[in-house]
């Protein structure tokens, strides 16, 4: 899976910038809300990337040792 930008929102660089723009808000309630929306999805993307690491790890480490030929020994090529 491809993570892309969504146009429709801005680009914060950093979490400082992020944080900010939080901050900005009119209220405390806002920006807990905010805040709380982005831990949400930053935890999301982060295991979405875990699973996806994964998955690679599994299909390297599987093809590896897919080369060996039945009846053989492991030493074959």
């Amino acid at each position: 899976m491809k993570i892309q930008k969504n146009n429709l929102f801005a680009t914060y660089k950093t979490q400082r910038e992020l944080h900010e723009y939080f901050n900005g808000h009119t209220g405390p309630g806002e920006t807990f809300l905010l805040t709380l929306g982005a831990g949400l999805m930053w935890n999301t993307i982060a295991h979405i990337l875990e699973e996806e690491l994964e998955d690679q790890t599994w299909s390297r480490n599987w093809n590896g040792t897919s080369k060996m030929k039945m009846g053989g020994s492991k030493d074959q090529d």
